[in-house]
């Protein structure tokens, strides 16, 4: 499942949204959005986006990002807004370890939004895309991953791996304790690695996800539907949580959102 859901106000929808084809490798969807004046909205994410400026400018807090910039964003427990003014911004979606295996970056880094510097491959990235259409990114984004992938060089180590097998089985819904046992460690252990890997605990991570498969649901389910299925106590906490997690209600991510 993707962890994409970006609404922005003012925003009717992305010029571009596709899939990659690369779902198999971390590399999950590409999103292409303009806008005039207003706030884009990342809700909390479990997963890392790379935008690439392309016009205008905008702040996420005090941190100015303009065209050309190449930026890493996610991880956020609460929504993570963009001021925009006349912004036009291209954003590739991908799990963390991905994102570490290109980089050798801990993902923890992207909890505060930074601009990516020219020793980054994703920087290095955005100049062979910066002069080229949009139609052709996505080609080209999914050859150089496929590339920098064969070279391998940022193998995941012991934390990581613990981390990204405990977010496979959190996402089926398992006890963290027994996810523990199967790594051989302590509950306490597990925390930590998500801690320093993530810069999330667990419940942290457990509520993001639980809040995406609800969004999900949203397209086929009641909204009472939805909180019953999805773990909440009731309407009045999913209502809560969405808040939390999005700035939006269940009704408007139904509505505006896109994922």
């Amino acid at each position: 499942m993707t962890a994409a859901l970006i609404p922005a106000n003012g925003m009717k929808k992305p010029l571009l949204l596709r899939k990659s084809a690369l779902q198999d490798k971390g590399l999950k969807l590409f999103s292409y959005w303009k806008l005039n004046d207003g706030f884009i909205t990342a809700p909390a994410d479990t997963a890392v986006h790379i935008a690439y400026v392309i016009e205008g400018y905008g702040y996420y807090g005090k941190l100015k990002v303009k065209a050309g910039d190449v930026v890493a964003f996610g991880l956020n427990i609460q929504p993570n807004y963009l001021k925009a003014h006349n912004i036009a911004m291209f954003i590739i979606d991908l799990d963390f370890t991905l994102f570490y295996s290109i980089t050798g970056l801990k993902p923890v880094v992207c909890r505060d939004t930074v601009v990516l510097d020219s020793k980054n491959p994703f920087y290095r990235l955005g100049q062979i895309l910066f002069p080229h259409p949009v139609k052709h990114w996505i080609p080209n984004i999914e050859n150089f991953i496929l590339r920098f992938l064969d070279k391998q060089n940022h193998y995941l180590n012991n934390t990581l791996l613990r981390v990204s097998y405990a977010t496979k089985e959190i996402d089926k819904e398992r006890d963290f304790s027994a996810i523990a046992l199967d790594l051989n460690i302590s509950y306490r252990q597990l925390q930590r690695d998500f801690l320093s890997v993530l810069g999330l605990s667990l419940k942290d991570y457990q509520s993001i996800r639980r809040f995406y498969r609800a969004a999900h649901r949203l397209k086929k389910e009641s909204i009472l539907e939805v909180a019953q299925n999805s773990g909440y106590c009731n309407q009045s906490h999913m209502n809560k949580e969405f808040k939390s997690k999005s700035g939006w209600t269940p009704k408007e991510v139904s509505k505006h959102c896109y994922y």
